[in-house]
């Protein structure tokens, strides 16, 4: 139960930070997998909890805390644009081709 608090937690901040899950990585010093496994509740040691709240400018103690807003977390976050999700929506599909 607590891995999933801590989970969701830190799934929050780090959407309200505005991180992707290699961003936070690279400022934790962690590989981007070691994130997604934490964001899924995977056991994480203690080490890797305190660098990301490090990362995220919190102590390891506030990600045990349930998020402000958990019903927004139903909704994914917009993903965002790069060049490859652009270019696949401006090109013709191959129906209309």
């Amino acid at each position: 139960m607590i891995r999933r608090l801590v989970a969701r937690s830190l799934f929050w901040r780090r959407v309200q930070a505005g991180l992707l899950q290699r961003e936070l990585a690279e400022r934790a010093n962690i590989d981007p997998s070691t994130v997604g496994r934490a964001e899924r509740g995977a056991p994480q040691r203690l080490e890797t909890l305190r660098r990301i709240a490090d990362a995220l400018g919190v102590t390891p103690a506030e990600l045990e805390l349930p998020p402000p807003t958990l019903p927004d977390l139903k909704q994914p976050p917009e993903p965002r644009t790069t060049w490859a999700t652009w270019s696949r929506r401006a090109a013709p599909s191959r129906s209309a081709r």
